[in-house]
């Protein structure tokens, strides 16, 4: 019996181990060689450390300038407790200070005791007995739909602010847009434009009496007007 349980095995053979695996060719000709693979992992850590380097490197030069900025600033930005700096932008109420400190012993304690009962619960319900997350849901159905859709505060939100604001907008995009601004604006002097088009190509007939007929008819027009004056 061996005196160390733990084997190791003679200098001999991890050389010989190691000759062989640099030694032993690859199975495919697709494959690389050990010592190829070794400078592929090499080039992939030293890239990876220069990448992470741009990042690491200005966050660290930040930290280090904030951390002294702290230091050499502490008395102008903190003024010694009396906030003169800030001029009121932060209210620091030393009574209130000294009150959070003094409340009582329950207060202090409720969070630890409502995460104690949380985890024992869930230690409860997921790997004492896993039955019980369904007879809870099946016994108390409305208490766990409450609690899974988050107090229905996402649904009430959506009824009063979402879906009037979907529908007033609506409303000004089909009657405000749609029906006013474009009917009687781009849509409207486009379709007058197209309608005269339309009539203006019925009098370019070709014919030359057409145009001595609305030379004509100018004519009288600006005749009869002089002759009205």
């Amino acid at each position: 019996m061996r005196a160390n349980p733990i084997y190791l095995p003679a200098p001999h053979q991890v050389a010989r181990a190691l000759v062989t695996a640099f030694a032993t060719p690859p199975r495919l000709p697709s494959e690389p060689w050990l010592h190829q693979s070794l400078w592929h992992s090499i080039q992939i850590i030293f890239w990876g450390f220069v990448l992470s380097s741009l990042v690491g490197v200005p966050l660290g030069i930040l930290s280090v300038g904030a951390v002294l900025a702290g230091f050499v600033f502490h008395g102008a930005f903190v003024s010694e407790g009396t906030g003169e700096f800030w001029k009121g932008a932060l209210v620091f109420n030393e009574h209130l200070i000294h009150a959070m400190h003094g409340v009582p012993m329950w207060v202090k304690w409720a969070p630890f005791a409502v995460m104690a009962s949380g985890l024992l619960i869930a230690w409860y319900g997921y790997i004492r007995n896993t039955r019980f997350p369904a007879a809870f849901v099946d016994q108390f159905g409305f208490l766990y739909r409450f609690l899974l859709n988050k107090w229905y505060f996402d649904e009430l939100y959506h009824f009063i602010f979402v879906r009037p604001a979907m529908w007033l907008g609506r409303v000004f995009w089909k009657v405000g847009d749609q029906g006013i601004i474009d009917r009687f604006g781009p849509n409207g002097a486009a379709w007058v434009v197209a309608k005269g088009s339309k009539a203006a190509v019925k009098l370019q007939s070709g014919y030359l009496y057409s145009y001595a007929l609305v030379m004509l008819v100018g004519l009288v027009g600006a005749v009869s007007w002089v002759i009205a004056r």
